[in-house]
């Protein structure tokens, strides 16, 4: 019996001991931030982190649990096979979480989660993040992980299931008790709460939080929570969340309180740069020299100086600019081809208004669904990676922005349809940010910025001279911030800040707009200018309507940012606690942030 009890303790063990030995590892290898924490604070992490190892743990050692209890009646070398493949199998998908989610964390700020999924419905675009050499090198950083963990594991237990002597009654019910008994580490204990990725929290600042969680026990809770689940973000009566969303965007008067436009009818470019943010735009207190083109424009055009991403991936910033729709924390709607259809799309506003429609990308449409949600958005004229040769598309995601904004300048050359409606959106901006040219910048991300600025000042300076200029309004926006610096945290406002600009021959002249908004404030904003309905955008607000109450939601994975002019409140839903406070009332934000977050979740279970 002892042997057995032996065996089923020294395996629970080594998994806490491997989870433990990941932590700091991680930690080293995000060094860069890592670095400014003291010693006290990554024994902490491990410390504060052992609750989601041994909850972990518990749930492999399960199976291993019953086999030993199996063992009491069948032959020990025939259950030993199977305990060693079991071993192998889950040894591998734990190596290759910890190892993808050592390099994706660099880029999202967050653990790997359930979001890995959707991307990978097009393999060859989610690899293209990612360059040859730190393909190579991750590979091998799994294999090395994989192979001394496999043998620490056959040192430990070569002599295991083999040779145990006869057993007699107890042995059977005892180890059923060991394995039942696993119910603690897996549930936290006999308290009300059940374990949850919060239990790991344990400082104010968010990286040593993330660092303290298993990265297994996270991808795993978000593999089986892929439903959309309401009743996680409820923290009021429905019906209390849907007035307080409702007054949010209330207006006094559906009338604008400033005109910008000459016309109310102009062509639209609607160009969407890939991960460009507040950080790199000088007007906004950005670096100086990386997009020099858009800082010109800043001061040419419209420049609204106080708007916050929705989100931070392109698949929840292309609704939320097109549709006037709030990104989620945990899931993107635009998984849900069924759902996006019922969205309002200021695209099909416009093209009901007699506007032609064409959508420009150098990458695969078919990334996160992208083209069912375009097609749903009246998108019938659409240019991607296929209408490219194949000696033009060089980089990781399809065709360069240049050869992108070429096509586009052609097809503008040849325009016989007005008004219209051409929307672009870039992508050598995106990681692992290759671009082809002269090097500008040691920094990957910035240089990619700079390039891509390059294309877009090439593009508009030829296009001024265009006698569509005139009744042309172009409209600049990101699909979402950056995380620029990499030490910048990924749940503060700073991650979210991003330019929004207007500038063109339609519009009226320069001018600096003030009013707190969020991404999802575009498409309305836009459309009241142009004199047409918006009643069927629900989360958003026309920015310069009479009576505007100035607000900006963002979300991250798991948690949301809520702003007024007078407060900031940012709030993890995961471990149900605010993480940032700062203003005259924070807490009427809360509030208002947890209501449109629930009123959210409630609109996106509805829609089918």
């Amino acid at each position: 019996m002892k042997r057995r009890i032996l065996s089923f303790v020294k395996y629970f063990i080594y998994w806490v001991i491997l989870f433990a030995i990941m932590k700091p590892f991680f930690m080293l290898y995000h060094w860069n931030i890592s670095g400014d924490f003291e010693p006290i604070q990554w024994l902490k992490v491990i410390y504060y982190g052992k609750v989601l190892d041994f909850s972990m743990a518990g749930y492999i050692s399960v199976i291993p649990g019953l086999l030993l209890i199996l063992s009491c009646w069948i032959k020990p070398t025939w259950i030993k096979r199977v305990f060693v493949g079991y071993h192998a199998i889950t040894l591998f998908i734990a190596m290759v979480i910890y190892t993808v989610d050592l390099e994706l964390y660099s880029y999202w700020g967050f653990h790997l989660d359930n979001t890995v999924f959707f991307y990978l419905e097009t393999p060859k675009d989610a690899a293209a993040s990612m360059t040859t050499s730190l393909i190579f090198f991750e590979v091998t950083l799994f294999l090395l992980m994989f192979v001394c963990f496999l043998y620490l594991f056959v040192h430990l237990f070569k002599r295991d299931f083999t040779n145990y002597p006869k057993v007699g009654v107890a042995t059977p019910i005892v180890l059923f008790l060991c394995t039942i008994s696993l119910f603690y580490p897996i549930r936290g204990g006999f308290n009300v709460s059940t374990m949850n990725i919060g239990k790991a929290y344990f400082s104010d600042k968010m990286y040593l939080n993330h660092c303290a969680i298993n990265p297994t026990f996270f991808f795993m809770q978000s593999f089986f929570r892929q439903k959309i689940d309401v009743s996680r973000y409820s923290y009021m009566e429905n019906e209390e969340a849907e007035a307080t969303r409702k007054q949010l965007i209330l207006q006094t008067e559906n009338v604008n309180t400033d005109t910008l436009l000459k016309t109310n009818r102009p062509n639209i470019l609607f160009i969407i740069l890939e991960s460009f943010s507040s950080t790199v735009v000088a007007p906004l207190g950005g670096l100086p020299d990386v997009a020099p083109n858009l800082n010109r424009y800043c001061e040419e055009g419209i420049l609204f100086t106080n708007v916050y991403a929705s989100s931070f991936r392109t698949d929840r910033g292309l609704v939320s600019i097109l549709s006037g729709y709030p990104g989620q924390p945990t899931t993107s709607i635009m998984r849900y081809p069924a759902k996006t259809q019922t969205l309002p799309f200021f695209s099909k506003d416009l093209q009901e208004a007699g506007y032609d429609l064409k959508f420009y990308y150098g990458g695969d449409e078919d990334f996160t669904n992208m083209r069912s949600y375009l097609i749903a958005g009246g998108y019938k004229n659409r240019i991607s990676d296929k209408d490219f040769p194949l000696k033009d598309k060089l980089s990781k995601w399809g065709a360069h922005d240049h050869l992108v904004f070429d096509k586009l300048k052609a097809d503008l050359n040849q325009e016989t349809h007005q008004p219209f409606l051409k929307t672009m959106l870039t992508q050598s901006s995106h990681e692992p940010f290759k671009v082809p040219g002269s090097k500008k910048f040691d920094d990957p991300y910035l240089n990619s910025i700079a390039y891509s600025d390059s294309c877009l000042g090439d593009f508009l300076d030829t296009f001024k001279k265009s006698p569509l200029w005139d009744n042309t309004l172009i409209i600049l926006t990101p699909d979402h911030g950056m995380k620029y610096p990499k030490t910048m945290l990924n749940h503060i406002p700073e991650r979210y800040d991003i330019p929004v600009v207007w500038l063109g021959g339609a519009i009226k002249g320069p001018k600096r707009i003030e009013t707190m908004a969020s991404q999802i404030d575009i498409a309305p904003t836009l459309l009241a200018q142009l004199g047409m309905n918006t009643d069927s955008y629900s989360f958003a607000k026309n920015i310069l309507g009479k009576g505007v109450k100035p607000f900006a939601f963002y979300s991250f994975i798991d948690g949301f940012g809520f702003m007024t002019p007078e407060s900031k409140v940012v709030y993890d839903c995961q471990a149900k606690k605010v993480i940032l406070s700062e203003g005259s009332s924070p807490d009427t934000n809360l509030t208002n942030g947890k209501a449109f977050l629930q009123s959210l979740y409630l609109d996106l279970e509805s829609r089918h």
